[in-house]
């Protein structure tokens, strides 16, 4: 019998290498809409199956294949049903978590990341008959998929691993549908379930103490003052590091929305008493700000770049050293010059000039850091044994 897997991924890497090693060892493709259409312009013959778009009335078709997914490999299983739709053995589906504001995601969305709701359910099912279906959720995992399936050894344990991984993508998009929901509906500022859909971006090199390991996990769509960074010089960013920069980075961008457009804070004092804080303004200024172990040590507003960090450096030149020290304007040469005389760990502003490069290129360890989105200021939590705060 003709072995059949499903592809509908909204993340093609690695797809051509997969669905070509599938045809050589004679399955059949199904797929639609953009894989489809990937599949068609890599000259991979395929299946055309509308029911898996949402927009298709083919609703029963899907219905068919969904119980197909279910009943692959359990004979005793398939007999309950009348229609005698053949057996699926790969369900090869990937779906990108979104934050919408301002679409319903229950409407359709036109980017590349939107696969819709029938696929989520394809995938739940194939995850509930992994024993017999194969669930590929991440392209990372296909060179490995087609190793094993060569040498026929595709274990149970690497199943239920992939089974993981697929429940794993699923529940992230679940969160973000849910997160946008209550973003939407503004009912409630802390929800039931905190479920914000963090991905993955890459390992680090270490943890807080050289002995451990960490990741860095980011928001969906590169949202918020994480997106935007980018590293021009030095070593690579470790965990405590990573801890500083967004210190700083808050820093500069609450400077940015409430000293220089002098807004009015408004708090309440230990009786409860309403307060209001105006801020003098500050329009044209450059705001330098230093944080090391995550304490702030120094600040200073200049007229450019250069003076605030003099202003700082004549303060306390010892506070500075292992500093992470930021601006709110673009760094130039005259900057550069101050900024050298100190043995800073990192220099973060919005972009720094060419000759500005070249001065601090002889502190080579010392990370040149650019960062162009403002921070969220969303939540703010610490991580507990056994919860959040």
């Amino acid at each position: 019998m003709k072995k059949r897997a499903i592809l509908c991924t909204a993340d093609t890497k690695n797809l051509t290498e997969l669905a070509q090693y599938l045809i050589s060892e004679g399955w059949e493709l199904i797929s639609a809409g953009r894989t489809g259409k990937f599949l068609a312009d890599s000259e991979i013959p395929y299946t055309e199956a509308s029911a898996l778009i949402e927009t298709s009335p083919s609703f029963s078709t899907y219905m068919t294949m969904y119980r197909s997914i279910l009943t692959t490999g359990l004979q005793q299983d398939r007999s309950n049903y009348f229609d005698d739709y053949e057996e699926i053995n790969m369900v090869c589906i990937n779906i990108s978590p979104s934050l919408k504001s301002s679409t319903d995601f229950t409407e359709n969305d036109d980017s590349d990341n939107y696969i819709d709701v029938r696929c989520s359910s394809l995938v739940q099912a194939g995850c509930r008959n992994y024993k017999n279906v194969l669930v590929l959720t991440d392209p990372a995992d296909y060179q490995e998929i087609m190793i094993q399936m060569k040498t026929q050894s595709v274990s149970a344990e690497f199943r239920l691993y992939l089974a993981g991984k697929a429940f794993n993508m699923i529940s992230a998009c679940s969160a973000s549908a849910a997160d946008s929901i209550m973003l939407r509906t503004g009912r409630e500022t802390y929800p039931r379930y905190f479920t914000v859909p963090y991905k993955k971006a890459f390992d680090l090199e270490s943890g807080a103490a050289g002995h451990q390991s960490a990741s860095l996990y980011m928001l969906p769509e590169f949202i918020g003052a994480l997106g935007g960074i980018k590293k021009l010089q030095g070593k690579e960013i470790s965990y405590n590091l990573y801890i500083n920069i967004d210190a700083v980075w808050k820093g500069l961008c609450l400077f940015s929305s409430q000293l220089k457009n002098a807004a009015a804070v408004h708090g309440a004092d230990f009786e409860g008493n309403p307060t209001v804080t105006q801020f003098t303004p500050a329009a044209g200024s450059v705001y330098a700000y230093s944080v090391k172990h995550g304490i702030p040590v120094s600040a200073a507003l200049g007229s450019n770049a250069a003076e605030s960090y003099r202003k700082m450096f004549n303060c306390g030149k010892a506070a500075l050293d292992g500093a992470v020290t930021g601006f709110s304007a673009v760094v130039n040469e005259d900057a550069a010059q101050e900024i050298v005389k100190s043995n800073l760990t990192a220099v973060i502003a919005p972009g720094f000039t060419s000759d500005a490069r070249i001065a601090l290129a002889a502190k080579k360890n010392m990370r040149l850091i650019t960062m162009t989105k403002p921070a969220l200021f969303s939540y703010d939590f610490r991580s507990l044994d056994g919860g959040l705060l």
